[in-house]
């Protein structure tokens, strides 16, 4: 299925409450790791009343991860995303590479994580796009580096990427998913593409008079 883009709660399917949990920064100093809110530069979307924030304290490189929190259950069709679009103007014509180093919970192995960058043209036409859709992020997996890589055609105007989560069938709960470290890099057409081909319309109408079962 193809999207458009596209803790300091009690949950009890956790072992733990997180907004409970302490951090000591590199000074000594006792903070707290979780900061809840859609990070500055990024905006959210989708269905889902998901949970965002930022938290610190075992993210590969002692950086800031995003965090995005389910803490009921997601129909299979539901969906959340953190997202940003920029202008496509310095990557006309190039070959682009969207990676992020993504962690999560166990919980969420019958819902669908990835990585998503999709590129439109001045008239909002996609002209590509990749949500792993047959390749969902694994759960309960621990910190793996994750890539899309798209062609920019040189009629491009924006460039939206973010990271996605969408519902289980059985609709399960509760969990979270953490990113961190996007990179946006031009690379050589030595690194193969990952997005499927688009479909293509045909170039005549078929069947119009139904008598093709």
């Amino acid at each position: 299925m193809r999207y458009s883009i596209l803790l300091a709660v009690t949950l009890t399917c956790f072992a733990a409450n997180p907004a409970s949990a302490q951090y000591t920064s590199s000074r000594g100093a006792e903070i707290n790791p979780y900061i809840w809110g859609v990070p500055k530069g990024w905006t959210t979307g989708g269905n889902a009343e998901l949970r965002y924030g930022t938290v610190i304290g075992g993210i590969p490189g002692g950086k800031r991860a995003a965090l995005l929190l389910q803490a009921r259950g997601m129909a299979e069709n539901d969906f959340g995303t953190l997202m940003q679009s920029i202008s496509a103007d310095a990557y006309l014509g190039r070959r682009v590479r969207l990676s992020a180093m993504v962690s999560a919970d166990s919980n969420l192995a019958a819902n669908r994580i990835a990585l998503w960058m999709r590129v439109n043209d001045a008239s909002g036409k996609v002209a590509a796009i990749d949500d792993m859709e047959t390749r969902s992020i694994p759960a309960g997996q621990g910190w793996q580096r994750q890539e899309v890589v798209l062609d920019v055609p040189n009629g491009a105007a924006s460039i939206t990427f973010g990271i996605l989560l969408t519902g289980s069938p059985k609709g399960h709960c509760c969990g979270i998913v953490k990113v961190s470290d996007f990179n946006l890099d031009i690379v050589g057409n030595d690194v193969p593409t990952t997005a499927p081909p688009l479909e293509s319309l045909p170039r005549s109408p078929v069947n119009l008079d139904f008598s093709q079962l």
